[in-house]
């Protein structure tokens, strides 16, 4: 008789992880979801300082030919049409750049990001953003 019970004490729990789970990651991938519809249908780039867009957004819009620059250190990001991203692995736009062009959306950066440049258009007259 114990046996049974701890059987279905053991299904119970089981079955509530699992569900748990399928439920952590719908609300996950609904949440994305609504905020790559954000920053394309508002037409701005959103960094976070965590992985997988988590962390309180930090929001960037620029008109065409001209740029934002920022020292932060950043782990995911998403950049809609029209936009680019040119990364910088040290503070102050230090070190070899690596420039995202927008559409892009990155989860879980696989460079250092330490500061960037977000610009539409051409950056100080060179190509793509080539400084």
């Amino acid at each position: 008789m114990i046996a049974i019970a701890i059987g279905i004490i053991f299904v119970v729990v089981v079955v509530a992880t699992v569900a748990t789970v399928f439920l952590m990651n719908f609300n996950n991938t609904k949440r994305i979801k609504a905020l790559k519809s954000e920053a394309n249908s508002q037409s701005k780039v959103m960094i976070f300082t965590e992985r997988d867009y988590k962390g309180v957004p930090i929001d960037i819009t620029v008109e065409d030919d001209d740029n934002v620059t920022v020292n932060l250190h950043v782990k995911s990001f998403m950049i809609p049409s029209g936009y680019k991203f040119k990364t910088f692995p040290k503070s102050d736009q230090m070190g070899s750049a690596f420039t995202y062009p927008g559409p892009a959306y990155v989860n879980h950066t696989d460079k250092t990001i330490a500061s960037f440049i977000v610009f539409k258009g051409m950056l100080d007259g060179g190509g793509e953003g080539d400084l």
